[in-house]
């Protein structure tokens, strides 16, 4: 997953990103948003691939499963606070 991670950028987004979102299906999803998140902000060039990213593996759990859907947002929105808590204190 971080090597696909590694390549993505806006011209191989529609490349990658079916294989990103396939392998995110087989894992534990909050360690995967862990790493997703954490390239984010270590790559701030690529916000938008990532915050895409985030919004197509969101409507891939909505497609599975409400709870995991919402299992999801919730642990984005919790590290989001988490991030803006250590940058802001």
């Amino acid at each position: 997953m971080k090597g696909l991670l590694n390549k993505i950028t806006p011209e191989k987004y529609d490349v990658l990103a079916p294989e990103i979102r396939a392998k995110f299906k087989g894992c534990h999803n909050e360690m995967m948003l862990e790493l997703l998140f954490s390239k984010a902000v270590m790559e701030q060039k690529l916000n938008e691939v990532y915050a895409d990213l985030c919004v197509d593996l969101k409507g891939d759990l909505a497609e599975a499963s409400r709870d995991d859907e919402a299992a999801f947002c919730k642990a984005l929105s919790t590290r989001c606070s988490r991030e803006s808590a250590e940058i802001f204190s």
